[in-house]
Parts: structure tokens; sequence; C-alpha cells
């Protein structure tokens, strides 16, 4: 099959920034040689093997401090490593290796005790003015305990609390660990003797409290707002399903309808989010209402992370379509980096509208979301899937030049599989063109390039935005087998 005529030499690009990306990303897992001194809590951290620190970057002015282990960024992470793994740019053993540093790292974290840290003395003292009404209250810490180790959201990496105030609790973190468990059972579940035992054990513990908090409000993604979010149920449904899958696999039947039974719960709170005036999936429910908030690329992020081949997670759902098309408008209207680039190259994707957060600009995570989407897309064609045609995905279609009208069904005889493969590839490629224009020799990758001038934003160099890479490359030449 003919490549994308975007850059003639992406592919080889690729080739060389998902070995940069590797390489990159693996620092910041098991850092055990680097150490944080926070002086304004008079904190040192040193990292345990298999924690994974979100980055590396030092905090200034210019760069939050990100040396925490999040529970949502590290499972994307070790997602990569398997991806890594599975694909040989690394070895087998050496994923192995990684699983089971990082399946040890999450069971200890899932131990830990607020209490006792009160009781050491740990639990939040400082001299600095600025910092001291960020502090948890000691009650809060001592709370920290069983189950609601869950919910924490981030914790050092030498597997203590985190002792500020934060966005807690949020769900998705254990129900995406549990995913990427699942999606690389040779690597734990699978993987035989005491580390397949650990991966069980973190399974376990990951599904029961997915199951016991599917649906319950939380904080979003974004740690900014309190609801029900499109994103984290669907991770929930999708880390309940695979792991009814997994159970009926053990003929566990008691447990994999109980998990089943609470999927079929997300599912029905899913079908909520989609606003037939509006023509979009909206990213939370409940909370105050902020209608210009509701158009949200966490749902890009949603219906990646929690995929399914149909229905409101399905990428081929023409109310998924209808939604991607609106956040493609929206991030052409506001980022102006965006009309530095030609029809060839782009769009950048961003989070939402009047984002404020380090002049919120492009995200990585989300613009490497659009091409994944735009490539699996092209994976299912080939793959025997179809799309149905309707009022609500006829202006994404003819995004990439498919002029079908309601009630078509394609592939058709005027867009068999490859063609419709083909033109989906090409505009991830056309995505991914962009990112190469604004990505350093070195390979590092930020957390965002800023809205006008493309410069690095936020910290300069994010362990998720390598793990989100590599997830994308992969896609692609499963797109091009």
């Amino acid at each position: 099959m003919a490549e994308s005529n975007v850059d003639t030499d992406l592919p080889d690009w690729m080739n060389a920034q998902v070995a940069r990306s590797a390489r990159l990303m693996l620092r910041s897992i098991s850092a055990v040689d680097v150490t944080k001194y926070r002086p304004a809590l008079d904190q040192t951290i040193v990292p345990r093997r298999g924690s994974v620190i979100a980055s590396l970057t030092v905090a200034d002015d210019a760069n939050p401090d990100y040396f925490f282990h999040w529970l949502r960024d590290s499972a994307l992470v070790i997602d990569a490593v398997g991806v890594l793994g599975r694909e040989e740019i690394i070895g087998p053993a050496a994923a192995a290796a990684i699983f089971d540093d990082f399946i040890r790292f999450s069971l200890e974290i899932s131990r830990m005790s607020g209490a006792d840290q009160v009781r050491s003395g740990n639990w939040g003292r400082t001299d600095d003015p600025v910092i001291a009404p960020y502090l948890r209250p000691a009650l809060e810490v001592e709370a920290a305990e069983g189950p609601n180790l869950l919910g924490e959201v981030r914790v050092n990496p030498d597997a203590t609390l985190d002792l500020l105030d934060w966005a807690r609790p949020q769900y998705d973190g254990p129900s995406m660990r549990a995913l990427t468990l699942l999606r690389h059972r040779r690597f734990g579940l699978a993987a035989g003797g005491e580390t397949e035992a650990r991966a069980r054990e973190l399974l376990d513990v990951d599904l029961t409290y997915t199951k016991a908090n599917v649906t319950e409000p939380c904080y979003d993604l974004w740690e900014e707002r309190y609801g029900r979010h499109f994103h984290t149920i669907a991770v929930q449904r999708a880390a309940l399903t695979a792991g009814a899958r997994w159970l009926d696999v053990l003929h566990d039947a008691e447990e994999r309808d109980a998990l089943l039974d609470a999927a079929s719960d997300a599912e029905a709170v899913l079908e909520r989010y989609w606003e037939t005036d509006g023509a979009l999936i909206v990213t939370s429910l409940d909370g105050a209402p902020r209608p210009e908030r509701d158009l949200d690329g966490a749902v890009l992020l949603g219906l990646l992370h929690g995929r399914d081949q149909y229905g409101p997670v399905s990428i081929l759902d023409p109310r998924a379509q209808a939604t991607v098309s609106q956040l493609w408008d929206l991030f052409l209207e506001v980022l102006p980096i965006n009309a530095t680039f030609g029809e060839d190259k782009g769009p950048l994707w961003g989070r939402f509208r009047d984002d404020g957060y380090f002049g919120g600009g492009a995200f990585l995570m989300t613009t490497l979301a659009a091409a994944e989407l735009f490539y699996r897309v092209a994976e299912d064609m080939r793959d025997g899937s179809s799309m149905l045609v309707t009022s609500d995905n006829i202006e994404f279609l003819a995004r990439f030049g498919i002029q079908a009208v309601a009630g078509d069904t394609l592939p058709s005889s005027d867009y068999d599989a490859d063609d419709v493969a083909d033109r989906f590839i090409a505009r991830g490629d056309a995505i991914i063109a962009a990112v190469r224009s604004l990505t350093p020799q070195s390979g590092e990758l930020p957390e965002q390039f800023d809205r006008e001038t493309g410069a690095p934003a936020s910290v300069d160099d994010l362990a998720w935005s390598h793990g989100a890479f590599i997830t994308t490359w992969a896609a692609r030449r499963r797109a091009l087998r």
C-alpha cells in the first residue's frame, strides 16, 4: 500500500522518534538514582523501583513539579512499555522486568497507611507561607487507608503520600492500571511464578475498587471538575468488561457476572452523555452547568483509553465522530499555531475552550490521541468493520473526502475498505507531521506546545507524551499491515 504523501520520510522519522521516546520515557521508570528535594516541605524523595515519575523536568517558574507517581499516568506509561516489548523495541525480558517492578510498587502503595505517616511526623509542615495553605490536614492524611488509597490520584515515588492538597478522589487510575495488566498479560498475568501471583492480586485490587465506585462522582482527569465524567466511566466500563472476560477464562462465573453487571451500569450512564441538540458527547454530568466546557478533549481520551468496537465508546460510532468533528473545529479556532500549517499538516489538538493552564496550548496527549484514533479506524476497516453514515457524522466523513449520505454504510462500492483506511491514515500522518515540525532533534516531548509559537509549554518532557507517541506509532503499524 502506498504511504501517505504528507512527508515521504515520515515513517522513517517516526521509527527514529519511537526509539528516542522509548529511551526518554524509560528514564522515568525506576529512577532510583535521582533525588528530589522539596525545600518548602523539607522533603527528600528517593524513588523506589517500579515507580513512574510523570516528568523529570526540574520544577521552576516555567515548569510545574511533576515529580510524582500518578496512577493514571503510570498505567499509560507501562502500557507503552508493553507495546515496546511486543514490538521488540526493547526485549520481552526487559519489558517483563519493568512490569514486575511496577506491580510490586503498585501493591506497596495500595498498602500504605496515612495514620502511620502522621504518627511518624511526616504529615506536612512548612515554614513557607506560600505553601502552607496547600498542605493537607492531618485528618485527611490519616484517612488514606485501605481502599481510599486508590483514589489518591498521585503519590510520591518513594511510596509516601503526597502531602499537598489536590483534586481527590479520581477513579480512572485503578481502571487504567487494570486495563494495562489485561492488555499485556504475557508480562504479568500470564508470566508464571511470583510475578503472575502478584499481578493477579493487583488486578483483584483494581477491579474490586472499580466495581465499588463505578459511575460515582469524582474529579476529572484534568483535575479541575467534580462530577461524573465520560473518560472516567469509559475506562471503568472497559476495565470491568475486560476483567469479566479474564474471569471467564478462569471459570469464576460469580465474580464475572458481578463485573458484567457493573459494566452494564456504566454503559447505561455513558448513553446519557450524548446531547442530541448539540450533536456531541459532553465531557461531564452533574455539578454546576458549564456549557463552555461540554466540548472537551477528554472525550477523545475516553474514546481511546476505554475503546470498544461498538457503542458510545467506539470511534466508529457516528456520535463519537460528530464530537471529534466539533473538537477539530474548536482547535482550529482557538489554537493560532494551527493557522501556520497547510492542509497537509495538523491540526494540533488541545483540551477545551478558554484553557488557561500554562497558556492552554496544544496538548500532546490529545493531539496524539486524535492521530491514534484515526489509525485505529483504518485498522478496523481493514479488519472488516463497518461505519454507518447518519446526519451526525456526514461532516466528519467529508473531512476525509468521503461524500456519503445518511443511510449509507462504509465501506461501499464508492469507498472500499482500503480506500477508507488510506484516507484515515493520511490524516493521522498529517497530525504527526505537525508534531514532527515542533519536536527537537533530541526527541523531547513536552506536555503541550504553546498555542501561538509552538514552543514547549508546561513541563518540557513528559513521560505520558512519550507513551502516547509509542502507542500511536504502534497503531499506525497495525493499520498498514
